[in-house]
Order: C-alpha cells, then structure tokens, then sequence
C-alpha cells in the first residue's frame, strides 16, 4: 500500500442568520476545506467573496413567520393548556414555595433576579406582567392566564424584571405594544431584555422557551422552523409534540445559510479562474434583474381589456363600491361587533358560553369576560356590562331573549354579502403614484378574520391571475373602527410597490388610500368621511401631554 502526503487548506465563516432573509440572531461558524498542495492557495478568499455577495437585507419582521391565532396548532395547544394535562400542571405549580423565600423554595437564582432588580432601580415586589404570588396570578390584558399558569415563580418572576426594564430603558417601550422576544429558559443575567434589531427574534436553541408578549404567548414549534427557514408545511409530521418540534428546530440549521455556503464552496473554482481570466467583478454576477416600474399592467387580470370600460350599475356585479359597503356597514356593523373577540380567550377561536358576562372598559375599550376578570389585572380599567345579545334580530324584529350573534353563522353572511372580485376605476394611478399600474390587476378575496371588536377581510392582487407576487391588498374592516370608535366600516389600499422595486423601501408599509363610514346603528344614519383620503407626504410635528393623574412608577 502507498501512501501519499495529502495537505488540505481551510477557511473559517462566521455568519448570522439574520444577514440572509430569515429574522433570527444565529451566529454560526463553518469551516471550508478544499484539497491544495499549496498552503498559500486563496480559494478562501473567493469563497467569502460570494457569501458576502449573497447576503440580503431583511424584507420581513419575525411577525410574519408567526400562526395567526385561529390556527389549528395554536387552537389545539390553547385547549390542552385549559383541559386535564394543563390543569394538572396548574395544581402542581400551586404546591410551589415561594420564590424569594431561599430557605423554602431552594433556588440559587434569588440572588441574580434580586441583583438584577437593583442594578435596574426595580422594586423586589414589582410584579407588573404576572403579577405572581403563592396565592396565584393576575395577569397584565394579553397575556394568556393559562399559559402563565404553567410557568414555575422564577420565570414569572424573569418575565416581570423584562418587562419592568424595557418600559425603564432609555427608549421606553411597552413590552405588551412592542416586538420583543424574551428566552426565558435562560437565566434572568444571561438573556437580554432588548434586541439590537427590532423585529429579529434571538437564537433558536433546543428546550429554548420564546415568550412574545405583545402576542401574549410563546413561539411554537411551527415557527420555530419557518425562523430556521424550513416549511412545516412540506415536512412528512405525525404526532410530533411542541418539545419535539422545538428541539427538531433548535438542533437545525438555518437553510438559507447552509444553501449559500454549499453554492460558495461549488463556484468558488470557477470565480477564481474566471477573475484571473477575464478579470470580472462580482458586479457582472447578478442574481436577477429588477423592474424599474416594480408593477407591471401586462401581467395584470384585465389588462387585455378595453381600457374605457364603464361599470353598469344596473347589476350588482358591476356596481360602486361605495354603494355595497355603506350597506354592509349600515346592516351588518352592529352585527360584526356582538360576534368578534371580546376577550383574550377569544383570540383562538372560542366563544365565550352564553352564560358568562361580558365587560368592557369606558376608558381604553378593552374587553374581557366575567372569568377571566378574577385571572388578570382589572384594577385600573372602568369595566362596564355589555349585552351583544340585546341587538339580535329574528325575521327582521329585535328579540331581547336572542343568544349572541354565532361567529361561524356570520363569517358565512359576510362572505355571501362581499363582492368576490373588486378592481380600481380609472383616476387611481394618476392620484396615487404607488399605485401606478393597478388598474389592470383585481382584488381578489383572500381571507376574512375574526378581529377584537372587529372583523377584517383582505382582498389581494396578483400578478398572472395569481401565479406571480402579490403587488396590493384592500383590507375591509366592519365593526368598531378603534378601541372608542364608534361603529361603521373602513377600506384601506395598501400597494407593494415601493418594497418589490429595484431599489425596495425596508420595513412596514403604510397605507396608501383609506376610506372610512360611521354607522349610527340607532337611526341608522352614515357618515362618510371624503371618499378616499390619500396619504401625503410626512411632516413633523411636536405633541405636548397635559393632565394626567399621578402614579407611583414600576
């Protein structure tokens, strides 16, 4: 047998998830190797060349990787935290000493929260999030009390000094309005409070435990893998549990990262001897060429229309806009508001039995039912009874013994009462330059969702009759147009254009078009607002806060 010398060169990468389109902090380091009798050979350098050539900005916050809340997953694991295996760990959770008691509970992490508390100026019974106690807990208005309820003291505890910390950091946040995404798995001195970019979870590990509380939840295991890059939705899963689906996810590799370091290690070669060959940039190595007018009317539904086409009336196929959602808004507003989400355990798809009273606040409009008033903190509202079964009709006449309104009954009369199709008239693009191209697409009903205090249906528009990227959406909101709103309907037109262009604009688009209608469910009388209320350019302006009643601070 011969044996021959065989020397090998390397190259270490460290790269973050975040710099190639997924909304996650995963700092990972891969190693190259390539065969080189050479030990001066600078493959490695073309390699990361093309690794830094595929970087990309985020388009997506890590909002959009999570379920909506009346998906199946979230549903069912909702309902297994209310029925016997939650329960039983709510039981054994009661049994627990208390936690800054160190000779009952015999936890070393006393001594860190309680440092942490005073290195960030944090009372040690300043529990504004849980509000935990050996008696039980009462939970700040979003959070779900059945979740909190399966959490031992210490992580109630890691929860409130966040959250009390965000809201006394330099930029003041409200964890319960603000994209946080606390590990609280970690210990309360090793998992930041605060991430250096908003809207970009932290690191995705096995038995990792996010909690999102403007969501009032932790992340699942689904999401888990949409934020390594992997679709659930094409995995061959069965009866796999949330642990499993976490693990399963935390152990993973980001997919992106791992296809742009296999695509580097196969064209590092071929860059190399085509630079000293041609002596190319990687300028001349385009991924793909970008649209300068991003909206393209060819590949819209209707562009081999006429393009002076009058709409007649007479039908109701063809008829204003205006004139079927000033009905609709005038019918079915009141209608929309008994049967939406009135409280936190309605978020998942339930519905409160008729039995149970329903209350909200005069001061801020937050609703919640007579159960869930003893699990969270209602000392500061002004709750006020409210009957949604008091505007009930039955053959066009008002019954007062008539149940609320049934959500699924509803969903069923609002989609039959909806255009399924809508397009933009003529006089769109020359008053609004996002939406330039538009008038050749249409609006497409996509989804109708059960909102608080309201429902929205979102209408969407694609390129090639919705085998291309979705340019616009038209969202219809029917119910209470805000917290003390009264009630009607509003439109809103957002267009995509300024973020699928050339040269895109990052983050969250804004409205480009709103259109809103009061309904006077007494009298029935409307009041329209000018017909579409165009969005202008920025300004500044300063805003001076009077009158407030003194409190004494968390």
């Amino acid at each position: 047998v011969f044996h021959k010398k065989a020397r090998y060169c390397t190259h270490l990468s460290k790269l973050d998830t975040k710099d190639y389109g997924l909304p996650q902090t995963r700092n990972r380091k891969y190693l190259f190797i390539w065969r080189s009798d050479n030990p001066t050979d600078d493959l490695g350098s073309y390699f990361q060349t093309i690794l830094d050539h595929l970087k990309t900005p985020l388009l997506y916050s890590m909002d959009a990787f999570l379920l909506p809340p009346t998906h199946d997953r979230i549903r069912c694991f909702r309902e297994a935290l209310r029925s016997g295996p939650g329960l039983m760990v709510k039981r054994e959770r009661s049994k627990q000493s208390d936690f800054w008691v160190y000779g009952e509970s015999l936890i070393k992490d006393v001594a860190l929260h309680m440092a942490f508390r005073e290195r960030n100026g944090i009372e040690e019974r300043s529990r504004w999030l849980t509000g935990w106690s050996v008696r039980g807990n009462t939970v700040a208005p979003g959070l779900w009390p059945e979740l909190v309820d399966m959490w031992n003291m210490r992580r109630c505890d890691m929860i409130d000094c966040f959250s009390a910390a965000a809201m006394r950091d330099a930029i003041s946040r409200d964890p319960l309005h603000h994209s946080f995404s606390w590990d609280i798995s970690q210990n309360v001195t090793r998992a930041p409070f605060r991430s250096a970019t908003v809207g970009v979870s932290g690191c995705v590990t096995p038995g990792g435990e996010l909690l999102l509380p403007h969501r009032g939840r932790t992340v699942m295991g689904y999401e888990k893998l949409l934020l390594q890059g992997i679709p659930f939705s094409r995995l061959l899963l069965g009866v796999e549990s949330e642990v499993q689906l976490s693990d399963l996810a935390g152990n993973a590799m980001s997919v992106p990262v791992v296809c742009a370091c296999m695509l580097a290690a196969l064209c590092a070669p071929q860059l190399r001897r085509e630079k000293k060959l041609q002596h190319i940039t990687m300028e001349d190595w385009k991924l793909g060429e970008g649209t300068a007018g991003a909206v393209l009317p060819q590949r819209g539904d209707f562009h081999t229309l006429p393009a002076e086409i009058k709409p007649d009336t007479s039908t109701d196929a063809n008829a204003d806009a205006h004139e079927i959602f000033t009905r609709i808004g005038r019918e079915l507003s009141q209608e929309a508001h008994d049967c939406s989400v009135l409280c936190t355990c309605e978020s998942s798809g339930r519905v409160a039995s008729p039995d149970v009273k329903l209350l909200s606040c005069t001061g801020c409009g937050m609703g919640i039912c007579h159960d869930c008033s003893n699990r969270q903190q209602t000392r500061s509202h002004t709750l006020v009874l409210i009957d949604p079964t008091k505007h009930a009709k039955t053959n066009d006449k008002v019954c007062t013994l008539c149940v609320r309104p049934d959500p699924h009954a509803f969903e069923r009369k609002l989609r039959c009462s909806l255009p399924s199709l809508l397009r933009l008239s003529s006089g769109w693009e020359e008053a609004l330059p996002a939406a330039e191209g538009l008038e050749s697409y249409g609006f497409q009903l996509q989804q109708v969702d059960r909102k608080e205090g309201y429902w929205m249906c979102t209408y969407g528009a694609w390129e090639d009759h919705g085998g291309g990227r979705q340019v616009a959406e038209l969202r219809v909101c029917l119910g209470k147009l805000g917290r003390l709103a009264n009630l009607g309907l509003s439109c809103a037109v957002r267009c995509f254009a300024p973020a699928i262009r050339e040269d895109p604009v990052r983050g969250r688009l804004q409205d480009s078009a709103r259109w809103v209608m009061e309904c006077n469910t007494a009298t029935k009388a409307t009041t329209t607002h000018k017909p579409w209320r165009i969005r202008g350019k920025p300004t500044k302006s300063t805003l001076t806060i009077v009158g407030s009643d003194p409190t004494p601070s968390q």
